[in-house]
């Protein structure tokens, strides 16, 4: 299934390297108001700046007024191709992500026709997997 990486994102001009926490307390980190991060992230006493969007995150790493953005991987990639496409050549993911979230698909069993449609999703997805749609679609997030 689809899955979250939560993570760094960086200036391409910018020599830095995430290993731990310690390797980026120097720097003035954004973060969206109201999300959840992980806990070592929150007790690390980083220097953070809060903003109400990841896309204005994005944009004040663009120009610099903070040096490194926190932000899911995948919501990053969509800004940057459908509001931002200027910071395409500007900005950049770093590895490792701080965190990795699985997603998971759950069906309530005393819902009307539980079975039925856990049997309907089961068999269409075994349908993308088989025809290469969930390995193009992935690609085509995280890429």
């Amino acid at each position: 299934m689809f899955g979250a990486e939560i993570g760094f994102y960086k200036r391409k001009d910018q020599p830095i390297q995430f290993q731990t926490y310690e390797t980026v307390k120097p720097y003035r980190i954004g973060v969206v108001r109201g999300y959840s991060y992980p806990p070592d992230f929150v007790q690390a006493a980083l220097t953070i700046e809060e903003v109400t969007t990841d896309e204005q995150n994005l944009k004040k790493l663009q120009e610099g007024r903070i040096q490194l953005a926190v932000i899911d991987k995948g919501v990053a990639i969509d800004l940057i191709k459908t509001k931002l496409p200027e910071l395409a050549e500007t900005v950049e993911w770093i590895d490792p992500p701080i965190e990795q979230i699985r997603c998971i698909w759950r069906f309530r069993k005393k819902a009307q026709d539980a079975q039925k449609k856990f049997e309907d999703f089961v068999r269409g997805y075994q349908i993308l997997v088989d025809n290469g749609t969930i390995q193009k679609a992935q690609r085509t997030i995280w890429v």
